[in-house]
C-alpha cells in the first residue's frame, strides 16, 4: 500500500514495542523517517535496529517519559532537529495499569493522567504548529 508520505516525518510516542513499534515499522516501511520516543533506552535501541530492518525511512529514537513535562519538547526538538519538520503525530504512550475501579489510588490515578492525558495534550500542542505549516491541519 503507498500512503504517500514518503519522505515525510512523524512522530510515535511508546514506539519501541508493540502497536506503536508496528505502527513506526509501517511508517518506515511507506519510506516516513520516524522519531520513536520511549522511556526504556534499551528497547528503543532493539525498536531502532528492527524498525530500520523493514523499511527505507530512517529512525531516530529519544529516551522521553511523556509524564514529565519538559520530555515532549525534548522529542519535538529532536526530530526537528534531525529532519526539519514534522507532518505526523501517532501519540500512543503508555498503556492503562489494569486494575479494578474500587481498587486505583489516587496516585496511580494521577499518574496515568499525566501520561495518557497531559501527556498527549503537550504532545499535540507542540507538534501542532509544525503540521499547520506543513498544511496538514487548517489554521
Amino acid at each position: 500500500m503507498d500512503l504517500g508520505i514518503a519522505g515525510r516525518v512523524a512522530i510515535v510516542t511508546g514506539g519501541s514495542r508493540g502497536i506503536g513499534r508496528a505502527v513506526a515499522e509501517r511508517l518506515c516501511r511507506e519510506g516516513a523517517h520516524v522519531a520513536v520516543c520511549a522511556r526504556n533506552q534499551g528497547s528503543l535501541a532493539d525498536a531502532q535496529r528492527a524498525i530500520e530492518a523493514v523499511g527505507t525511512g530512517r529512525v531516530l529514537t529519544v529516551e522521553a517519559d511523556l509524564t514529565e513535562p519538559e520530555a515532549a519538547g525534548r522529542v519535538v526538538d529532536a526530530a526537528v532537529a534531525a529532519w526539519g519538520r514534522i507532518d505526523i503525530l501517532v501519540n500512543n504512550a503508555g498503556a492503562a495499569r489494569g486494575l479494578p475501579f474500587d481498587e486505583l489510588t489516587h496516585e496511580r490515578w494521577l499518574e496515568n493522567m499525566q501520561l495518557k492525558l497531559f501527556g498527549y495534550l503537550r504532545m499535540a500542542r507542540l507538534v501542532l504548529p509544525h503540521l499547520r505549516k506543513n498544511g496538514w491541519v487548517a489554521s
